[in-house]
């Protein structure tokens, strides 16, 4: 009688807390089938594809806020930097008609060229031009126009 008994408590256990009720009543599944399992999976998978996108899109895209033509605080320095050195050397009397380069050491990596708008051939004679960036020593590179105007910053 107590194994009679063991194994229908064992019987209920499993139907109440089996593989089988799991799945039907967690998983909405009424039958424990591939079909219905694979349904599961392809509903899970594109849930979990769509949460990765999101939490992607969240903590990675940060919005851009700058305008064309808005600069942040270090570029903003190196431009006043490159206008006081055009300024100072046109003081002096420097002819800026042929678009010379003012300063192969505007700033680490950064020179200061001066060329016409829009840009004329004699701009891209190698006397013109710094030799700190055409020698790769400088990167980046501060261009202004006969007036002093900018005219690209890269």
């Amino acid at each position: 009688m107590a194994r009679k008994l063991s194994a229908l408590w064992k019987k209920y256990l499993q139907n109440k807390f089996g593989v089988e009720t799991l799945i039907s009543k967690y998983m909405f599944l009424s039958r424990f089938e591939p079909r219905n399992v694979g349904k599961v999976v392809v509903i899970s998978a594109a849930v979990l594809v769509v949460a990765f996108v999101l939490i992607m899109l969240t903590f990675h895209v940060r919005p851009v806020n700058k305008k064309v033509n808005e600069f942040d605080d270090f570029q903003l320095a190196v431009i006043a930097k490159a206008k006081q050195i055009f300024a100072e050397k046109k003081a002096a009397g420097i002819d800026m008609s042929a678009g010379p380069c003012l300063s192969n050491e505007l700033d680490i990596n950064w020179v200061l060229d001066v060329a016409h708008n829009p840009r004329d051939s004699i701009d891209d004679l190698p006397e013109n031009q710094c030799s700190a960036f055409r020698e790769g020593r400088a990167k980046h590179f501060v261009e202004l126009d006969l007036t002093g105007g900018l005219i690209r910053l890269k």
